[in-house]
């Protein structure tokens, strides 16, 4: 019994080093055909004896309890940030010009088909998010299809949607508070009316992975202001838009400072 706990205790601390060192490098799994086998940090399984893989099996359970609290928070925060990375983000097997699977394949080609512009995400490169985002959306398969970070669903919603006519108007990202998409124009418009600027330049740089815009804001009242409190300044001012906006970027200047980039060039 000591000799056994004496075993369990190092495999654990295996596990720990090769965590800290940024993989794991064994797990012990069982295959859909039901034979033990051992994982290797590269990924390719090689077979292994019974006892080894119990073994090993229990020891990563035990680890992962220790340390799942951490494990988890993490990927959850990485899987908000993914659903949410395009307006409408596809995770499939493969990529749209090489499906690795006959449901994302015809997935892609129902959004291609009606011209709904997307993200992808390759599953089958990351287990983690494979796994991880079965719980994190409870839907047990994949394709899954998200719109602004919420779950549409998979495949055969996408077909539903597409019989009733409503694929498109729900796939459609949300519009601003205008009632349109946003343009650099209304931006400058907006910013230049709540802020005083002097200078106002949107410049709309969105290349199909949602709405992206780079913005140049010169204002006598950031004079005051550090940096961050600019920023917010601007967000405020164009709220309703910030909804549908994937991307900003923002150059937020006082008068003097910007008297001086235009002298330096």
């Amino acid at each position: 019994r000591p000799m056994l706990w004496f075993r369990h205790i190092l495999l654990l601390s295996i596990l720990h080093l090769s965590t800290q060192a940024g993989e794991f490098v064994f797990f012990g799994t069982r295959d859909k055909f039901g034979s033990n086998r051992l994982d290797h940090g590269s990924g390719s399984p090689r077979t292994s004896t019974r006892a080894w893989t119990s073994q090993f099996a229990r020891a990563e359970g035990d680890f992962l309890r220790l340390r799942g609290g951490a494990i988890e928070k993490a990927l959850e925060e990485r899987l908000q940030g993914l659903v949410k990375q395009s307006p409408v983000m596809l995770f499939m097997k493969g990529s749209p010009d090489a499906p690795q699977c006959g449901f994302s394949k015809k997935t892609t080609s129902l959004l291609h088909k009606h011209g709904i512009k997307f993200g992808h995400f390759d599953i089958l490169k990351d287990e983690d998010v494979r796994q991880g985002l079965k719980e994190f959306s409870n839907w047990p398969t994949y394709p899954q299809l998200y719109k602004d970070g919420e779950l549409v669903g998979g495949l055969d919603v996408l077909l539903e949607l597409e019989a009733a006519g409503e694929l498109v108007e729900e796939l459609t990202p949300q519009a601003s508070a205008a009632g349109g998409p946003v343009s650099a124009k209304a931006l400058e418009e907006k910013i230049s009316a709540a802020l005083d600027a002097s200078v106002v330049r949107a410049t709309d740089e969105s290349d199909g992975c949602g709405a992206k815009f780079s913005i140049l804001v010169v204002s006598p009242r950031f004079s005051a202001m550090p940096l961050i409190e600019r920023q917010r300044a601007v967000h405020a001012a164009i709220k309703d838009e910030m909804q549908t906006i994937h991307a900003l970027t923002l150059r937020c200047r006082t008068p003097e400072q910007y008297e001086r980039d235009v002298a330096a060039k």
